[in-house]
């Protein structure tokens, strides 16, 4: 039992309707509530233990005990100290500066909510206490106006004056595929503003919003979702109907597994929650050591720490969707690879491979049910009140939890959709926005993303976190980045953020930490590259000789792309393989220094004499060839490229070169072999797809040090016809990696490791979705290992 007063610290008068609040120091689980009565006393029931206690009052600072000691009864009285107050005021009118009377004014902040009316006059008042608050205003048959940045001082007077027009009309029927209206469905409208509404008994619905262009779903909580996303472009007092059609999606085949780590998961009480909810994947790993009663809380998010979960730890989550495309993944994961396989017309087959993160959360429970957990579900972040001071404090969190959405593009205009494809964002934000592509005041494109987040752990400390986009090459090669290290910035609000940028096979990863409360993160090419015209020298990285204007534009850059999606996976974009193929042609025509010269320009960005010098010898068959190549002087970062000579059989495949760049200064010996049949000493490996056949074998051995190796990379050539078929069915390559460990007493003993890696590659229809955490995990992984093993492998052809 915890009783206690809780008074005035100016004059120790009772404080009545007090808040408090009880949590469980350990599982930070929501225990007890309770409000001060007219004395300002208070008593909660709860048993021997530790406990955190809240207490909190509109115009009061709140008052926080951590780790409080309860034994039988213990008294806990409280003081709280009063805020300055201030004054807001304003004018509601319409578009022709009418004042508009009776509009609903509500102003709210994370613990308190004041509403009004406005007069005939237009104007409206409040007195409230000194802090930063959001304004909601409101009238029937005009545009709802939000400022979620109104800040309110002591003793002073705050104006904010508003303009609600007539804005545009969306109304429709939403059905199911027999033509039966659908009650209970959540309606949204994504575009210069997010807005939602619910269906009625007969499936109508009708909102109201700005103009301008606009994006429609519909979804509910029992798993349907929409069919037919269509495209609105709205003016000002239009009126549209848009009928909406909803079917049942549905997962199966639900599956989780341990995959590699320092810890020791008890996998018998770790089990994966898949489900379609409002509109997306939501997925998340349970421990079933939790009580049913507790599972559900904080959006299933529990603490699997105990479970021997270390931070490292890396765990692969199964399932099939059914009625529903899965393009995207957003939130609570690190170094995300991730696969979408279309197995039928109307059904994926997902793959997800990620770490745990450590998350911290500002509870419902704790008094304010505004703050939402997970993605933003047709609300916008100006209508998200976070709190700040004392009371942007977590009071829930875990050092080892997963969960993620995966989503459709619903949401996004169907000309856009092919630059969001494939994007992943991972944070661990209590609450985020979905990524969007917009312009800043100069008209440059950023993507946007909004995160929330207590600005202190449970423990009171700092809360820092992180934020992990992958971007598409669609997007970079938009805004001419060809370099995202030097061509990117990041802001995080408003303020310059610095961040870590590694090129992709398909893209770019940005990784910045950030701290939280709440805030936006914009990232956008630089002012090295706004304005400069896509300059063709610069971008490509090349030395300006005649041999890199072939590129023209991107070309040479896209063929890189080409080549790696052969090899390593990458974008289900048809468009990097025919700029693949375009760019080996004008290089074949326009780069009189030879097609591998432009190569090494294109895809390394240095000059000639700024290269190692190589030297090798090479046999060739029917099946595939030989080459003994040695590297002398190769400085730390200096890329040494092996050629591979074509097989005198044409192969359905070739590797063209392999590259490695050393850590430090080296020089080295590297043996190469390919072949159409099984090497010798093709080491086991376990390959995840099924249905596909052996497409051929590569083993590279080098005697350089595991851990001098910065990086790996394997380039590959497909025939035309292989191009075309491309073109016409998309597939995708991919690369995935594993370790084996020789047995006690084998002779199997790579050259200088006790560790093999093995690259399973192939190609699989529909998509396939990579994150560069894990990208660039993958190249390490096969860059440590001096003897590695690429089974490329096709779809069964049917």
């Amino acid at each position: 039992m915890i009783t206690g007063t809780v008074t005035d610290a100016s004059d120790d008068s009772a404080i009545e309707n007090a808040e408090v609040t009880v949590f469980d120091s350990s599982t930070r689980q929501f225990v007890a509530g309770t409000m001060t009565d007219a004395s300002g006393g208070y008593s909660v029931s709860v048993s021997s233990g530790a406990y955190d206690v809240f207490v909190d009052k509109s115009g009061y600072g709140q008052n926080s005990t951590f780790g409080l000691q309860v034994s039988g009864s213990t008294t806990q009285n409280v003081q709280l100290s009063q805020v300055a107050t201030g004054y807001l005021n304003g004018t509601v009118t319409d578009n022709d500066g009418n004042p508009i009377q009776n509009a609903d004014v509500e102003v709210y902040s994370f613990r308190s909510k004041k509403t009004t009316t406005t007069d005939s006059n237009g104007n409206y008042s409040f007195e409230l206490p000194e802090g930063s608050y959001v304004m909601f205003v409101d009238k029937t048959d005009r545009m709802i106006q939000f400022d979620r940045d109104v800040g309110v001082v002591g003793d002073q007077e705050t104006t904010r004056d508003f303009n609600l027009g007539t804005g545009a009309i969306i109304k429709g029927y939403v059905t199911n595929q027999s033509d039966v209206p659908q009650n209970g469905i959540d309606v949204q409208a994504d575009g210069p503003a997010t807005r939602i509404q619910l269906t009625n008994e007969s499936g109508y619905y009708e909102m109201r919003v700005p103009a301008g262009n606009y994006s429609m779903t519909a979804f509910s909580n029992q798993g349907q979702v929409a069919q037919n996303s269509p495209d609105l472009s709205l003016a000002e007092g239009d009126e549209v109907t848009q009928n909406i059609t909803v079917a049942q999606a549905s997962i199966s085949n639900i599956s989780v597994s341990y995959v590699s780590g320092s810890g020791n998961p008890d996998m018998s009480n770790i089990s994966a929650n898949v489900r379609m909810d409002w509109g997306m994947i939501q997925t998340s790993l349970r421990n079933d050591t939790v009580s049913e009663e507790t599972k559900g809380s904080f959006g299933d998010i529990l603490e699997l720490e105990g479970l021997g979960v270390a931070a490292d730890d890396r765990f692969e989550i199964n399932f099939t969707v059914e009625g529903y495309n899965p393009e995207t993944l957003l939130w609570g994961a690190k170094n995300v690879t991730w696969y979408s396989t279309q197995v039928s017309q109307n059904q994926f087959n997902v793959s997800v491979r990620t770490e745990t993160v450590t998350m911290q959360g500002i509870s419902n429970a704790k008094g304010n049910s505004n703050l939402p957990v997970g993605p933003l579900q047709g609300k916008d972040p100006a209508e998200i009140a976070w709190p700040s001071g004392e009371q942007d404090v977590a009071d829930v969190g875990w050092n080892r939890t997963i969960q993620f959405g995966v989503f459709d593009l619903s949401t996004v205009p169907t000309q856009e959709l092919s630059a969001y494809q494939g994007m992943t964002i991972t944070t661990n934000a209590q609450t985020f926005s979905r990524p969007k592509l917009t312009e800043d005041e100069n008209g440059t494109e950023q993507l946007e993303f909004w995160v929330g987040g207590p600005n202190e752990t449970v423990d009171g400390n700092s809360h820092d976190g992180f934020y992990e986009a992958f971007i598409p090459d669609e997007v970079l090669n938009n805004w001419n980045v060809s370099d995202p290290g030097t061509e990117l910035e990041a802001l995080y609000k408003g303020e310059d953020r610095s961040f870590n940028a590694e090129t992709t096979e398909d893209g770019a990863v940005i990784e910045l930490d950030i701290t939280y409360s709440e805030g936006k993160i914009e990232v956008s090419a630089n002012e090295n590259v706004i304005g400069d015209g896509g300059d063709d020298e610069e971008n490509d990285g090349g030395d300006g000789d005649e041999g890199d204007d072939g590129d023209e534009g991107d070309d040479g850059d896209d063929g890189d792309d080409g080549n790696s999606n052969i090899g390593a996976g990458g974008s289900d974009d048809d468009t990097s393989q025919e700029d693949d193929e375009e760019g080996e042609e004008d290089n074949q025509e326009d780069d009189e220094e030879g097609e591998e010269d432009n190569q090494e320009d294109d895809e390394e960005g240095e000059e000639d004499d700024g290269e190692p010098e190589v030297e090798t010898e090479s046999e060739t068959d029917d099946d595939g060839a030989t080459v003994q190549g040695t590297v002398k002087d190769a400085e730390a970062g200096e890329t040494a490229t092996v050629d591979v000579p074509e097989p005198e059989e044409d192969q359905e495949y070739e590797l063209e070169e392999v590259s490695v760049t050393p850590a430090e200064d080296a020089s080295f010996d590297i043996d190469i072999e390919t072949s159409s049949e099984p090497l010798e000493d093709t080491p086991d490996g376990e390959f995840e797809f099924d249905g596909t056949e052996p497409l051929g074998f590569i083993s590279v051995d080098a005697d350089i040090d595991d851990g001098n190796i910065e990086e790996t990379q394997f380039t590959y050539r497909l025939d035309e016809e292989e191009l075309e078929e491309l073109r016409r069915t998309p597939k995708m390559s991919r690369c995935t990696s594993s370790t084996t460990r020789p047995t006690s007493g084998s002779s199997e003993t790579p050259t200088s490791s006790a560790e093999r890696a093995v690259m399973s590659c192939s190609r699989r229809q529909r998509t396939a979705f990579r994150s560069g955490p894990q990208r660039r995990r993958l190249r390490n992984s096969t860059s440590r290992t001096p003897k590695s093993t690429c089974r490329l492998r096709p779809p069964t052809r049917r």
